[in-house]
């Protein structure tokens, strides 16, 4: 998984990458962002607090990637979260990031007043800072790239249980702002042609992922945009689609990178997994045909069609269609 995170982590630390991302999710593909308007940001947040027995404590958390955008005379700061596996506690975990970077804004913003001796008196001498504070808006996108579906709260409302409570939850849930996870889910893009970069490529493998056919005929179909991907994001589509170590020796056997055919390594890592069902008799697969034809089949003798059944058995295409009618 630290492996998987780190090649994801790298090719977002691309400005190109990132603003490719933040383009195509926040701004519906258009070029809003330039690489040239985003700053790194540091990782790591933390604030000093209290706790319960009067001890100091460090609270801190690192980012994934995080970068500071220029949007004319201002600034915001959008981070992205890698998530390979749910997180049943990511809104607070988002929440949590986001608060530690206003936070810090705070903090910044209170040094320096104090460093250049305007440090504010009265109501602005406890905070530090005075009536004219203010902070850049802070994004994070938490970019979930596993195969199953996310099925953990995507708000702080629906964590509290508030959205399925009865009336005294509905008015009390006007008290407390909902705070909303900005799911951005890899696999399974409506449109990954909205994403400029190689993104696009990526995102599109990840949705064929579980389907070797699709996948295949997308290999096909997009041959020049997959050997033109540079090696980073070859690795970083390699590392998310789970086939890393495989298709990382195949690379090496390749020469480097330069002599990768992203499209032969599809074609090897397709055929050899058929032929790994193969030795192993894809046992799962057969018995799985069989309770499929025979369920048919009873489906057919209740309605009387013994001239289906015959075509079901010797035709697959009639087979197919006949299972996809019945829902079988």
């Amino acid at each position: 998984m630290a492996e998987q995170n780190l090649h994801l982590n790298k090719l977002l630390s691309d400005p190109v990458y990132f603003s490719g991302l933040c383009n195509g999710v926040l701004f519906r593909g258009r070029l809003y962002l330039r690489p040239e308007d985003l700053m790194p940001v540091k990782g790591s947040q933390g604030v000093l607090y209290a706790n319960r027995k009067g001890f100091k404590k460090v609270l801190e958390r690192r980012r994934d990637v995080a970068m500071r955008v220029k949007n004319g005379a201002r600034y915001a700061v959008i981070a992205v979260e890698n998530q390979a596996n749910i997180h049943y506690a990511m809104v607070i975990r988002s929440l949590l990031y986001d608060a530690l970077d206003y936070a810090d804004q705070v903090q910044i913003q209170e040094k320096e007043l104090r460093q250049a001796g305007r440090r504010p008196s009265g109501d602005g001498f406890l905070s530090g800072v005075g009536p004219r504070l203010r902070l850049e808006p802070v994004v994070t996108l938490v970019l979930y790239w596993g195969s199953g579906c996310w099925d953990g709260s995507t708000s702080l409302h629906e964590l509290l249980g508030l959205k399925d409570g009865g009336e005294e939850a509905q008015e009390l849930a006007g008290y407390i702002p909902d705070y909303r996870l900005n799911l951005v889910n890899a696999a399974n893009m409506d449109d990954p042609s909205i994403f400029r970069t190689h993104l696009q490529q990526i995102f599109s493998m990840l949705k064929y992922k579980s389907d070797k056919a699709a996948l295949y005929r997308y290999a096909q179909e997009n041959r020049t945009e997959l050997r033109d991907m540079d090696g980073t994001a070859k690795l970083a589509l390699l590392s998310m689609m789970g086939e890393q170590k495989r298709l990382q020796k195949m690379m090496e056997e390749a020469g480097g990178e330069e002599e990768f055919d992203m499209c032969k390594a599809i074609d090897d890592l397709i055929a050899d997994g058929e032929s790994r069902g193969f030795e192993r008799g894809d046992k799962s697969g057969f018995e799985r045909g069989e309770r499929q034809l025979s369920s048919l089949i009873s489906r057919l003798l209740a309605e009387n069609r013994p001239d289906l059944i015959a075509l079901a058995v010797s035709d697959p295409d009639v087979r197919a269609r006949l299972y996809k009618s019945y829902n079988l």
